[in-house]
């Protein structure tokens, strides 16, 4: 009995250690089922993100890889690709990410599926060029993003300096692409892409040189190139084009008030005859807009912007958008467009300092001086530029009429640099009427940088100090100036507000009528930054007229026009969670 007992209890032994062996290798089983599952779902669900966006029809063309031995070729390179993107662009069907925003994936390690999740398309176009003297090979691929399929290939030859030849390779990439990714073209734009830009060889081989004159920065030897072309053929839109963007987005960006605007209205005439010629020219519809945005016509502006339906939302777009809600200062939109850009920039990209800059004035000019800080402050993580970040970070104070914390942040700078920070501490001291220690530092700028030009803060210390004839000599040279470019009325002129300032020199010289004139234009504006609602209430240059009924009324005015954007952008950055309610 002890024995059967003994037996039947080695038995079950048995068998529970082999149920407890069954058991672990059945969870085993089961783990190694689930992580496959789950790696499998992983594979799908990532194949599968970018289709499930729903991009539709959209294509990038990223950075071609330059296999030549001279790697000074570049923009030749950079040429072909732009022109293969405006081939693209003439297929309505097909959205195309603009040249500007690939230069990001150059020599990338990243995935096709990871670039085209950033970019949001569900096609890339990817390849390389090989230049040996005349000769350039080119070959591409298409590849379905999500699948990384390959769904066709094109190669080819051609000679860098037959322009006929190489409109020839465009034409049959753009008509290769329509036709793998199937979408029917119609025989406008059958017609706009095989039609060369220009009938005359000559004509194409000048513009050719004109675009790589810009290329490298030398916009006035590509100018001249574009008239070249344009007297060999007066049907080159593209040309016309060219020349539109050689003023506009080039030779305008001047200090000449003046000039600028005839830049302006100058490189309009070309877009004109460039649409006259070729009413949907992407580049130069593009150009018209910038035109609008730059001369302050934003209703006209408005009306075109139709040409950002077939623009991809991804993050260069709102990076694009940003700049133009900043140029015509909706600060509510710029603001929008800024955090978007955010949401969709990639982790490794850095965010551009003239954004962080922009950004910034567009909170300090709506009265959040907080967010203002940080993106001085990021400015700063990415230049280690510290005379800059003291500037900024002062001018932020002053805003908040901080006027000592701003002057201590002076001091800091001037340990770095004293000759930056003189004129910004003179002008810290007249907001604190402390007009004897901004006399003081008049001095030293003048010590500093010789005799000055006529300046509108040196005159009012002057004229605080007692020194009527300097300050006539300032006030009265200043004056001239600002009515000159007043009376131009030029876009720059009425985007820096100069007529307030020609209000403040009235005022200052004790001419009431005239300084109140040129004040009401403050009416018009539809947006006013902090700065000219704190200069209105405090600064001694319109201490003649601030008691005036008419005064009281501009100020209430751009008052309630401030204060109404403040609470529009405030409930914005409520509603994304950047500020609490």
């Amino acid at each position: 009995l002890i024995e059967n007992n003994a037996a039947n209890y080695q038995d079950q032994k048995v068998k529970l250690g082999l149920d407890k062996k069954r058991k672990r290798k059945n969870l085993f089983i089961s783990i190694i089922f689930i992580v496959v599952f789950a790696a499998i779902l992983f594979i799908v669900f990532n194949i599968t993100s970018v289709k499930q966006n729903n991009f539709g029809n959209s294509i990038a063309l990223l950075p071609l890889k330059n296999f030549s031995q001279e790697k000074n070729n570049e923009y030749i390179i950079n040429r072909l690709e732009n022109q293969i993107i405006a081939k693209l662009y003439r297929i309505e069907g097909l959205k195309v990410v603009p040249h500007s925003a690939v230069g990001f994936y150059k020599d990338s390690k990243k995935r096709n599926r990871e670039i085209a999740g950033e970019l949001l398309v569900n096609y890339i176009l990817q390849g390389n060029v090989t230049i040996i003297g005349s000769k350039m090979s080119v070959n591409l691929e298409l590849i379905e993003a999500a699948s990384e399929n390959l769904l066709g290939t094109y190669s080819d030859i051609m000679t860098i300096d037959d322009p006929e030849n190489i409109f020839d390779i465009q034409e049959k990439i753009a008509l290769k692409i329509a036709e793998e990714l199937d979408i029917p073209l119609t025989p406008e734009e059958e017609e706009q892409i095989t039609k060369p830009p220009s009938k005359n060889p000559a004509a194409l081989y000048k513009f050719n040189q004109a675009q790589a004159y810009i290329d490298v920065g030398e916009p006035l030897e590509a100018k001249k190139l574009l008239k070249e072309a344009i007297m060999l053929d007066s049907t080159f839109a593209d040309a016309f084009a060219g020349m539109g963007f050689i003023y506009i987005d080039k030779l305008s960006y001047t200090g000449d008030r003046y000039l600028a605007d005839l830049y302006l209205d100058s490189g309009m005439v070309m877009v004109e005859k460039a649409l006259f010629l070729e009413k949907k020219h992407q580049w130069a519809n593009n150009l018209k807009y910038s035109y609008f945005l730059r001369k302050g016509l934003s209703e006209e502006a408005k009306e075109m912007e139709t040409i950002f339906d077939r623009m991809i939302k991804n993050y260069q777009y709102y990076q694009t958008r940003f700049g133009h809600y900043c140029l015509i200062e909706d600060f509510y939109h710029a603001i929008d467009a800024f955090y978007k850009y955010l949401e969709l920039k990639p982790n490794d990209q850095l965010t551009p300092l003239y954004m962080l800059f922009d950004v910034r004035e567009c909170f300090d000019y709506t009265g959040f001086s907080e967010l203002a800080k940080i993106y001085s402050k990021e400015q700063f993580e990415q230049t280690n530029d510290s005379i800059g970040y003291f500037k900024e970070m002062a001018w932020i104070e002053h805003k908040l009429k901080n006027f000592k914390e701003a002057i201590n942040l002076c001091y800091k700078g001037c340990q770095l640099d004293s000759s930056r920070f003189l004129y910004q501490i003179m002008v810290y001291h007249i907001y604190l009427n402390d007009y004897v220690k901004a006399f003081e530092y008049l001095k030293k700028e003048e010590k500093s940088f010789g005799n000055q030009e006529p300046d509108m803060i040196f005159g009012l210390v002057f004229l605080k100090n007692g020194y009527r004839e300097e300050a006539e000599y300032h006030l009265r040279g200043v004056l001239k100036h600002f009515l000159e470019v007043v009376e131009m009325n030029t876009a720059l002129s009425r985007k820096t507000f100069d007529f307030f300032y020609l209000s403040g020199i009235y005022s200052a010289l004790g001419d009431k009528k005239n300084a109140l004139k040129y004040l009401k234009k403050l009416k018009e504006m539809e947006v006013i930054r902090s700065e000219y609602v704190l200069d209105l209430k405090i600064w001694p240059g319109f201490d003649n007229i601030r008691d005036e009924p008419e005064f009281r009324e501009i100020l209430n005015d751009a008052e309630t026009k401030y204060q109404n954007e403040h609470e529009k952008v405030e409930q914005l950055l409520i509603r994304k969670g950047i500020i609490e309610s």
